[in-house]
């Protein structure tokens, strides 16, 4: 039994090597290249047992590289169960820890002003930075803005409050209006915006971003299945196309919403592949 499990270790071991070799031999010709001894395994498994599976794997497994259920990429949060929730979460925290760092600042200072650029650089910001790299749903946006208008009806209590029938203090704004009084945009609409400043740099500075490219379209490396057909439109309906390009997609077609940006978007139709040629 026990060299039955030896000789199973020993497989994973070369094919995880093997892996790694063809990850680098892709990389190799783009001068980019792995640190093996900080090299964290995330695996992603799919069905009925896939947590059960992934825990066997974290706890049994004897491989070169660290087996975590989830682990920090470019800033952001990546999770062995294909979503945001533990990204989400740690975001949650960062804004509450910002907003706890200032102290009674919130409520000594009666410069409103002050409040409002001391709350966007330490607290809102927070909420958004970096979440570019991830497909991330309006639905994980609004639970972080019920967390920012959770703190801004703290602060403004003083301000924007009237007491009700048992005395306490409410809020007379709804959290957009709350949001818009502080001049904040809505987390998703940040969020868009982002994005779309992230795809015009691209369009205009194609070859300093070969990787995100390569990485959405499917060109590089050479082996990657292309979500986009040759003509520059979707391969797939928009039902059945991965996150990132029904990601993409929407945030193309909420340019309509703007000045001139439908006639953009008419224009484009759809060929969004030939933006990053």
């Amino acid at each position: 039994m026990k060299g039955r499990e030896r000789e199973e270790k020993e497989k994973r071991r070369r094919r995880e090597g093997k892996r790694g070799e063809e990850l680098s031999s892709c990389l190799e010709p783009y001068s980019l290249y792995q640190n093996e001894q900080k090299r964290v395994v995330v695996p992603f498994i799919a069905g009925s047992r896939a947590k059960a599976f992934i825990s066997f794997m974290q706890n049994n497994v004897t491989t070169k590289n660290i087996i975590a259920f989830q682990a920090r990429y470019l800033g952001v949060r990546i999770s062995c169960y294909g979503n945001n929730t533990a990204e989400r979460q740690q975001r949650v925290h960062s804004i509450q820890r910002g907003y706890h760092e200032m102290g009674s600042f919130w409520y000594s200072c009666r410069d409103i002003v002050a409040v409002r650029q001391f709350f966007t650089a330490k607290v809102y910001a927070q909420s958004t930075t970096g979440l570019t790299a991830l497909a991330w749903s309006q639905s994980d946006s609004k639970v972080i803005e019920s967390t920012l208008c959770r703190l801004l009806r703290k602060i403004t209590n003083r301000w924007f409050s009237v007491k009700d029938e048992n005395g306490q203090l409410q809020c007379t704004f709804d959290n957009r209006q709350l949001l818009g009084w502080f001049g904040l945009p809505r987390h998703h609409v940040e969020l868009r915006v982002q994005r779309l400043l992230m795809y015009q740099c691209w369009s205009q500075f194609p070859e300093d971003f070969e990787q995100p490219i390569a990485c959405l379209f499917g060109e590089w490396p050479k082996e990657c299945s292309s979500q986009f057909r040759s003509d520059g439109r979707p391969a797939c309906t928009f039902a059945q196309s991965e996150p990132w390009t029904k990601q993409i997609l929407r945030d193309f077609k909420s340019l309509c919403e703007i000045d001139k940006g439908r006639d953009f978007f008419e224009e484009l139709d759809f060929r969004i592949a030939f933006l990053f040629s």
